[in-house]
């Protein structure tokens, strides 16, 4: 199960890395929040915390 795991968090990065040079060449920045990445890739969002500035695992 941890090497699945890792194995999509190495896909992620991957396509994060993508999107952020599109963004780059097309002239825009590449600063995405979360929410703008999620939507972007077609993912679900992540959940949103319950404690103000706690970040997840």
């Amino acid at each position: 199960m941890d090497e699945q795991r890792r194995f999509d968090e190495s896909v992620d990065d991957a396509e994060a890395a993508s999107v952020g040079r599109a963004r780059a060449a097309a002239g825009g920045g590449i600063e995405l929040t979360v929410e703008e990445l999620a939507e972007t890739l077609g993912r679900p969002q992540p959940p949103v915390s319950s404690t103000p500035g706690a970040s997840g695992p």
